[in-house]
């Protein structure tokens, strides 16, 4: 039979117990309290049917769940785990997908770019001195493809600021973004400059160089950029193929308030009849952490080897160690497959967030953080705070991507001017 601890009790009954007229909210909570039951019932027919309507309901649900420690069946906490670790990939992907923008009508252009970062969390600054008038029709519009519509009408452009949190600085400048630029989920490439170099002693070292810079949505934090150079392809306007002059691949790894980096592409020289590069081609691959989740440990003094898990991530208090000047907690970090994010990358790991929230809701900051064990897959991170904290009241929290994926990023741009 589905029982309920003391916790769930309250969290279960709270929308009863509102004065106010019930809301759609208070409605779902009902409907996911009544499938959360149904998820312990004798029926192993009904059991899998309160399963499927919770997945169905998507990653919305994670927000309307009890918390595990709130559930006394066992099989109810088997089944939702289950839920809430296919629901937190689903969130995660969704993440990772490109940003709508949904804009119509006159307006000034700050007011445009302000409706842009409000609506996708892509962080853009020094708009508020920009009030030319544009007009928006952006039915739903990738990110990136809206922001270069609205900046091509007001004579603007951006550049990814190495500021601290990250973002676009947006500038004067009419650059014609839309012309030169390929679009591709959340990222956008541009070549920004063509160089030809004609080697007089030796003709086969002439070269064409085409940098190009890479740019990806602010709110998304890749760990590292990887430019295979056997998917490059190109040819110029007379037809003719241009020989790739790299081999192997280019692995540029991002450094952590940036939102863009550059690489070249190194090709034959072309014939000098030619006046454009057709098209230029080419695969990367982009190492991408999902959303960043909470893991939260409280009960401090008998918190070691306490683990919590969120979509394909496992965070681990191993030891507790409080005596002389420092505090410390051996936190362990799992991913069921890294891709690689923890070996030659892993800076991002050093810089996650990790803090104490005191009895009254204070935030007090980790004094610092060092790697002190690394597996292809695993880290041990020792977490120091200050001794005087009285920190066996205290919550721990522990925030990191649960989701690392490798995604390949095709691209083609067309009619790049030679020089």
């Amino acid at each position: 039979m589905w029982t309920l601890t003391p916790c769930a009790v309250l969290w279960a009954v709270a929308v009863m117990a509102a004065d106010d007229p019930p809301t759609a909210q208070d409605d779902q909570l009902r409907r996911v309290m009544t499938l959360v039951r149904q998820l312990d019932d004798d029926s192993v027919q009904r059991r899998g049917e309160a399963e499927a309507a919770l997945l169905a309901w998507g990653p919305t649900l994670l927000d309307l769940l009890p918390a595990h420690g709130e559930i006394a069946s066992a099989e109810t906490r088997r089944r939702l785990a289950r839920i809430r670790e296919t629901l937190e990939i689903q969130r995660a992907r969704q993440f990772l997908a490109a940003s709508q923008v949904r804009l119509e009508g006159s307006m000034s252009a700050a007011a445009a770019l302000r409706a842009v970062e409000e609506q996708t969390g892509n962080r853009l600054l020094g708009v508020e001195s920009f009030n030319q008038p544009i007009v928006a029709d952006l039915p739903g519009t990738p990110f990136w493809e809206a922001l270069d519509d609205i900046l091509e009408q007001a004579g603007l452009t951006v550049v990814p600021t190495a500021e601290r949190g990250g973002g676009l600085q947006v500038t004067a400048g009419q650059v014609h973004r839309a012309q030169r630029a390929a679009y591709r989920d959340v990222f956008r490439l541009e070549p920004t400059l063509v160089t030809a170099v004609r080697d007089l002693h030796q003709p086969a070292l002439s070269t064409l160089r085409v940098r190009l810079s890479v740019a990806w949505e602010p709110r998304i934090r890749p760990i590292v950029i990887t430019q295979r150079f056997d998917t490059v392809a190109a040819r110029d306007d007379l037809g003719r193929v241009l020989e790739v002059g790299r081999r192997g691949s280019l692995s540029v790894a991002v450094e952590r308030d940036t939102s863009g980096v550059d690489w070249e592409i190194v090709l034959g020289l072309p014939d000098r009849q030619a006046q454009r590069l057709a098209a230029l081609s080419g695969t990367f691959e982009a190492l991408l952490p999902g959303p960043v989740e909470q893991f939260e440990f409280g009960d401090l003094p008998r918190a070691a080897r306490v683990a919590q898990r969120r979509a394909a991530a496992v965070v681990s208090i191993q030891e507790v160690h409080a005596g002389g000047a420092v505090l410390e907690l051996q936190v362990h970090l799992t991913f069921d497959d890294a891709l690689d994010a923890l070996e030659s990358h892993r800076g991002w790991v050093e810089r996650n967030a990790a803090y104490l929230v005191d009895p009254a809701g204070r935030r007090i900051e980790a004094s610092s953080q060092r790697l002190i064990s690394q597996q292809p897959s695993a880290v041990g991170i020792a977490v120091r705070f200050p001794a005087e904290t009285a920190w066996a009241d205290c919550r721990f929290v522990y925030e990191t991507p649960a989701l690392l994926v490798r995604v390949p990023v095709t691209y083609e741009l067309r009619d790049i001017v030679l020089p």
